[in-house]
């Protein structure tokens, strides 16, 4: 019995076997550039609450934004969305601009997680 590697796709939020195929060494290599850049990885989830008359218009908006994802939304205007930092903006610059949505009437943090590879050294040293 070999070890079952796993990948986790973190744009369809699912484990599937891990394969030697493209897609997962690319995602690979992309973790492993930024591990060696000791920059850190702040990952968050949050619903944001829209007006439902402005409710298209601001799914469109959150779309073209860079580092967020729509994952569900519900027809009286609360979207499920995920948050990444980028190397242009931060998680709080991403929540400032959620706000700034027109349409948008309240944004509610539901998961955060952050790892910096350089801070735990720093600790631990």
């Amino acid at each position: 019995m070999g070890i079952k590697r796993f990948h986790v796709d973190s744009n369809q939020l699912n484990c599937r076997p891990y394969q030697d195929d493209a897609q997962d060494v690319a995602a690979s290599l992309r973790i492993l550039r930024t591990m060696q850049r000791g920059t850190a990885m702040n990952i968050s989830s949050a619903i944001v609450h829209i007006s439902h008359a402005q409710l298209e218009e601001a799914c469109a908006i959150l779309t073209g934004m860079p580092g967020v994802e729509i994952h569900a939304r519900s027809p009286e205007g609360k979207v499920v969305v995920t948050l990444e930092d980028h190397d242009t903006n931060s998680a709080a610059d991403n929540y400032v601009a959620l706000h700034r949505i027109p349409g948008v009437l309240a944004v509610a943090m539901v998961y955060q997680y952050s790892d910096d590879e350089s801070v735990t050294e720093e600790v631990e040293a």
